[in-house]
């Protein structure tokens, strides 16, 4: 998952996940804040996104 968020210093978080309730025009990630985990991970494939919600999910997180 690539992610897109605006800072202050004017960059952003690209986010091609588009069933993220934080995914913005399909391209850019609008979270306050941005978890990424995974304290064992040796390869790209092996982080997630924990800031993650489903555009679906009505209940819980």
């Amino acid at each position: 998952m690539a992610v897109s968020k605006k800072t202050g210093t004017d960059q952003s978080i690209g986010c091609s996940v588009t069933n993220c309730t934080y995914n913005e025009n399909g391209c850019t990630c609008v979270a306050q804040h941005i978890n990424v985990n995974n304290d064992r991970a040796t390869t790209q494939a092996e982080t997630y996104c924990s800031t993650f919600k489903s555009k679906g999910n009505v209940c819980c997180d």
